[in-house]
């Protein structure tokens, strides 16, 4: 098989001769790396489903953001909420690191109250403001890494200072209710 590229300017047509089951897994690969935004509105149906779950999110790890009613509704319209513009700025970078997702609280409350670290009654009042955010692994979502900042102190520095001190282990993953 050859796969062969158009050049749109100056630069001479490319060609790569590979066999069809090579060229098969390169269009594979460029698709599954392609197919899922930048932000996903995330719910019990898709999180519940292996198949849809792994197709979207794969092995990354995955960036919750819970966030109110309001919020999630502006999620189309990024300009609109610094919160929501911080956060697609935060998950472009990350696109290839993690998968990041957002959860409208008012839709699932129960569902958000297992979003939580076991024995929350002492974490204080964080626990139950939001915009809040989460990071955990699909192998293992009985643990996942808090942010304990909210509201108008989650800002996109301590964004992508929680997201880096994750991935690089320096901040550790505590069990939760159940994700």
């Amino acid at each position: 098989a050859v796969v062969s590229t158009q050049s749109t300017g100056d630069e001479a047509e490319s060609e790569c001769h590979v066999t069809p089951s090579e060229c098969v897994a390169r269009i594979r690969n460029f698709i599954a790396g392609h197919s899922r935004t930048v932000v996903t509105e995330l719910t019990p149906v898709i999180f519940h489903s292996p198949v849809s779950y792994r197709a979207l999110f794969g092995n990354l790890p995955v960036l919750v953001a819970m966030v109110p009613h309001a919020t999630a509704l502006n999620m189309r319209e990024r300009s609109k909420d610094p919160f929501v513009a911080a956060l697609y700025r935060t998950a472009t970078d990350h696109y290839s690191k993690l998968a990041t997702s957002y959860v409208d609280v008012g839709l699932y409350p129960m569902w958000i109250s297992g979003m939580s670290p076991m024995r929350r009654w002492t974490w204080g009042d964080w626990v139950y403001q939001f915009p809040r955010i989460l990071l955990f692994r699909l192998e293992n979502h009985g643990q996942a890494a808090f942010l304990k900042v909210t509201g108008e102190a989650l800002t996109e520095s301590a964004m992508r200072e929680f997201i880096s001190g994750v991935l690089t282990g320096d901040i550790e993953m505590e069990l939760c209710e159940g994700i």
